[in-house]
């Protein structure tokens, strides 16, 4: 079973491992869940699928400033350029 993420998304969705979230200006990330945090928000993090890149909280992502929304997807493909998000209807 999925674990329900302690906070909603910038429009009230529930939000859980493994869902998409993107930004207004089409950032996109995947939702994770790391229990070997130590505080809840070191447990609900992002990746963006930047190489080298530590996963952002996902707290911060979610709020005024970050403003994301949880994606629903059809279909995620992993192109040498990065990720084709096929949105579902």
């Amino acid at each position: 079973m999925l674990r329900k993420a302690p906070w909603p998304d910038f429009e009230g969705n529930d939000l859980h491992q493994r869902d998409w979230i993107t930004h207004p200006d089409g950032e996109t990330g995947k939702i994770v869940y790391d229990e070997t945090g130590e505080t809840l928000a070191d447990k609900w993090l992002v990746d963006y699928y930047y190489p080298g890149q530590p996963y952002s909280r996902l707290c911060l992502q979610v709020g005024a400033k970050g403003q994301a929304r949880k994606l629903n997807l059809h279909r995620l493909i992993a192109n040498p350029g990065g990720l084709e998000i096929i949105k579902a209807h």
